[in-house]
């Protein structure tokens, strides 16, 4: 197949799918090519993005990847675009333009997005995604393709057509967990973002330089600052320095200079300043040989736990009016007194004297006393390799699973996270476990699949398009085992909200109390976040009210406080939702409760407890749906058949019926309008 014949295609992402993606892309005779990449380099990416090294770090991966490919195939016409996908710039005519686009991200909001302005544009789209040693490329033809590989065999040499399910067809993200870096160097909400930080600090301290060194010092580049820089906070933390000094002085016991030297995150990495406080101190070895505790592994306790919760503190931007987050206490003089005149074993809680050592549950001075004996350890396996000597995170390592397990707890102690007291290293160990690291192998199987089916794509050649799956270790029957797994695409869902032509801009039933819900909850957390709009415009088709514009000057911020009993609207009002960006349309039919009902259902805290152990005055059947743990932390939940739900509830405004029979080509579909539930208790917080 000629160059010419492949004609452009759109590559979004440049990551480790990306970087293989497009190297392979241009050996195989593609020869205009548009990258979209709104990330830049960093050097966790360099042991397995290989088109970056360290001098790129900080500049945009997709110039960064078209300026390095350019140096070995200067014919190529590449064009790279350092924006985000979500960019007004690439609407559904910018899609057209290209014959094929290839999707390499990480995010599933993205990965909507695309799909959707795919079907939009009538382009076929190829997905890929890997997790550790597993990989998956798909093809997705959601618009009717003429295929014409087999017309010549065919008596009456007439092409057959061919089409698959897209993207949204299936379930997608069920078990998947993405970590935004704000969420996890500023604002945790679950105990799995501290182990994650945890895991990071880690590897900065003791591990090796430039793979997967993720900073953990707070993030001066969250989203939510929008009243302050770095200057600006670093200014209002001056009363907070001279504090950390005096407190070193009469409690830390350790020098005041090494501890000025921690309050200037902008200055220096914390692994250097860890070296540097380490090697500078000559008696911490001692104090390791006769059993004393280091001022080294007291003054990074310090920093960690004190100066760095004290600088997010004074990001007020993250906590003044969030009602959804609460602002963390730094560590506090008598609990690090406790920890350095206590042992562990004294520190703990009266409850779990008895416990196994995994199951135990300590006090925070007690996780202190760990963390910093934990610190000790590692850095004396340090020193004694030379100093040159790498460390390696093991959780069957008993000081490295000490060292995460402590600093994991204590954050989300200090952070107030739920259930954050009752932690222990059991738990921690099975969280930490479970996270997966990128391998380059598997991007680099990935990006050469999505080569052929793009060549199956681009030849019409559409009944050789596979999914492919790799797998850890080779499947099938004896004798035919397989690490790379062929199957065929999956049918069009007939269902899908999306791309199905007897479900799109058809009607979801939203169940709700009226006086509860707001126009910020409804565009922000069940159009964007669940429906996965870009830009929603939602109006009263039958009164002329827009309630909602994607102009922001044309929605304020009173307005969208604003709650749907404020507009008058009752049940079985209809709202009409657009998306004009990605030719996305649904209809909301108001399904509402009372109030008195909607405080009666179970809080969150009570979502995963038995159906028989609740004793509530509502229909047992509606407990069920909130039996799911996976969704328990969403503000809103799909369930379906709300007739039966609610059947013996004391509320009757909700009697329609929600199955139909519909004909699509003469073929009976039964549909189940799914609801959107939304939780009043997360809703209000």
């Amino acid at each position: 197949m000629s160059a010419k014949s492949n004609g452009s295609v759109l590559l979004v992402g440049a990551g480790g799918i990306g970087c293989e993606l497009l190297k392979n892309l241009v050996y195989n005779g593609f020869n205009d090519i548009t990258i979209v990449d709104l990330d830049t380099i960093d050097v966790s990416n360099l042991n397995r993005q290989f088109l970056f090294s360290k001098k790129h770090v900080g500049r945009s991966k997709a110039e960064t990847a078209r300026d390095n490919v350019l140096e070995f195939k200067p014919t190529a016409h590449i064009v790279a675009y350092h924006k985000s996908i979500f960019s007004s710039s690439f609407d559904s005519e910018f899609f057209g333009k290209f014959a094929v686009v290839f999707n390499a991200l990480d995010n599933l909001a993205a990965r909507k997005h695309v799909n959707r302005m795919c079907i939009s544009a009538k382009i076929p789209l190829i997905e890929s995604g890997t997790a550790g040693y597993l990989g998956q490329v798909e093809p997705l033809i959601p618009v009717v393709q003429t295929s014409e590989s087999e017309a010549a065999n065919t008596e009456a040499n007439q092409a057959t057509t061919y089409r698959t399910g897209c993207y949204e067809c299936q379930p997608r993200g069920l078990g998947q967990r993405h970590y935004p870096t704000c969420t996890i160097r500023n604002t945790p909400s679950e105990p799995i973002h501290c182990v994650v930080w945890a895991k990071y600090l880690f590897n900065q301290l003791f591990g090796q330089p430039d793979v997967d060194d993720e900073d953990v010092s707070p993030d001066f580049t969250d989203p939510s600052l929008h009243n302050h820089d770095r200057n600006q906070i670093n200014d209002e933390l001056v009363p907070a320095k001279n504090d950390l000094i005096n407190k070193s002085d009469d409690v830390l016991n350790t020098d005041s200079t090494a501890i000025v030297n921690s309050v200037k995150p902008d200055q220096i990495s914390l692994r250097e300043w860890f070296h540097i406080l380490w090697s500078s101190n000559e008696n911490d070895q001692s104090d390791l040989e006769n059993g004393k505790i280091s001022s080294g592994a007291i003054s990074l306790s310090w920093r960690l736990f004190h100066h760095d919760i004290v600088t997010l503190v004074s990001m007020r931007d993250l906590w003044v009016d969030r009602q959804d987050r609460r602002e963390p206490s730094p560590l506090e003089k008598t609990t690090m007194k406790d920890a350095l005149e206590k042992d562990s074993d004294e520190l703990l809680d009266s409850a779990c004297v008895s416990e196994l050592r995994d199951q135990r549950k300590l006090s925070t001075s007690g996780w202190l006393r760990i963390f910093i004996k934990s610190v000790e350890k590692l850095q004396k396996q340090v020193e004694d390799g030379g100093g040159d000597k790498y460390l390696v995170w093991d959780k069957d390592d008993p000081e490295a699973m000490d060292f995460v397990a402590s600093a994991s707890i204590i954050r989300s102690q200090l952070f107030h996270l739920p259930g954050a007291d009752q932690l222990t290293r059991f738990i921690i160990k099975s969280l930490a476990g479970n996270i997966i690291p990128a391998v380059a192998s598997t991007n680099a199987i990935v990006a050469g699949l999505m080569v052929l089916q793009a060549r199956h794509i681009l030849s019409k050649k559409f009944e050789r398009i596979r999914t492919v799956y790799i797998h850890r270790r080779p499947t099938g029957r004896r004798g035919n085992r397989r690490l790379v797994v062929p199957v065929e695409p999956a049918l069009p869902n007939p269902s899908c909200l999306v791309c199905s032509d007897s479900v799109r801009n058809s009607q979801l039933h939203l169940l709700c109390a009226p006086e509860l819900l707001t126009l910020r909850i409804l565009r922000d957390r069940i159009l964007v976040r669940h429906l996965g709009m870009l830009a929603p415009d939602v109006e009263v088709p039958d009164r002329g009210i827009i309630l909602i514009s994607s102009d922001e000057d044309e929605t304020d911020e009173e307005t969208l406080n604003k709650t749907l009993a404020d507009f008058k609207l009752t049940h079985g009002t209809c709202l009409q939702c657009d998306d004009f960006r990605q030719d996305f349309t649904i209809q909301l039919i108001l399904s509402c409760i009372s109030v008195e009902l909607a405080n009666a259902l179970p809080n969150n805290s009570d979502l995963s407890t038995s159906t028989s152990t609740l004793n509530l005055n509502i229909d047992s059947r509606l407990t069920e749906q909130f039996n799911n743990e996976e969704q328990q932390s969403e503000t809103w939940r799909i369930v379906g058949d709300i007739n039966s739900i609610l059947s013996n509830s004391k509320d009757n405004t909700i009697s329609e019926k929600n199955t139909e029979k519909e004909n699509n080509d003469n073929t009976g579909i039964e549909r189940t309008y799914f609801y959107i539930f939304l939780d009043k208790y997360l809703e209000i917080s």
